[in-house]
């Protein structure tokens, strides 16, 4: 999990996924191109895009509707 200062990276970063007759599929950038709205958001800490897609298809929304994967800017340098 994050420290609690996590910003995620702009929506042109993002990957989708989503899970359709139980097959992944994942699109690069988002899904919806009409204006969005964040209901929350939850930082996981993987090895990497393939790992955190693995994981994000394993969500309940996902077969419903779909996941976003954002990466996260970097910690600021002080």
């Amino acid at each position: 999990m994050g420290g609690g200062l996590d910003v995620l990276q702009p929506p042109h970063t993002a990957t989708t996924v989503r899970v359709r007759n139980c097959k992944r599929e994942v699109r690069d950038a988002s899904y919806a191109d009409v204006k969005q709205q964040l209901g929350g958001y939850v930082v996981i800490k993987v090895a990497g895009l393939d790992a955190a897609l693995e994981r994000a298809a394993k969500s309940p929304s996902a077969e419903y509707g779909s996941v976003e994967v954002h990466p996260v800017l970097p910690p600021p340098t002080r």
